[in-house]
């Protein structure tokens, strides 16, 4: 954890320009979950935002760049095979070249997260007026999570492989949890 708070504190001291960009790319969940750690570092309430960047990196990995769908996840949740499914997928030779980047720009008043996948994309649109509460689903909530806590904005692009995740430096969201 000490190498991820020297970068941040190395990004923040070079904060001279209107926008800095820096980009990294991702495979793995043990990855995404270390990149949504450092991301959320810069973001007004760390820990909260955490939580919205992951679902965000989790679902280019499992149904972005591996092709897990909806039904898939449902039936690997509840024969506990999920994990092991997505290590599998990983390491085949279909999906083991497959990356997903994440493109943090720091602005003055905001951060934007543009996360890319290389698959095919979704229906986004369902889910992102899906609501949290009322769902017996094991799963299906990831984005109304992250719009609720980790995103004050939240735009899909095109067929849905490419998302943008705004934080305000000052977040408004995050104030009213």
């Amino acid at each position: 954890m000490d190498d991820a708070l020297a970068a941040r504190d190395a990004l923040q001291a070079h904060q001279e320009t209107p926008e800095q960009q820096y980009q990294f790319d991702f495979r793995s969940l043990d990855e995404a979950h270390a990149l949504a750690r450092f991301l959320a570092s810069f973001c007004p309430q760390p820990d909260i935002s955490m939580l919205g960047i992951l679902e965000l990196l989790t679902n280019a990995i499992e149904h972005g760049n591996l092709g897990i769908s909806y039904d898939e996840k449902t039936e690997l949740l509840e024969s506990d095979q999920w994990k092991e499914e997505i290590a599998r997928r990983i390491d085949s030779p279909e999906h083991r070249d497959k990356r997903a980047i994440v493109r943090m720009s720091i602005l003055e008043d905001r951060l934007r997260f543009y996360i890319k996948d290389e698959g095919k994309g979704f229906d986004w649109q369902k889910y992102v007026n899906a609501t949290v509460e009322g769902s017996e689903e094991r799963h299906g909530r990831g984005i109304a999570l992250t719009q609720l806590m980790g995103c004050d904005e939240l735009e899909y692009l095109g067929r849905g492989n490419e998302v943008i995740c705004t934080v305000m430096r000052t977040s408004t969201t995050q104030a009213a949890l």
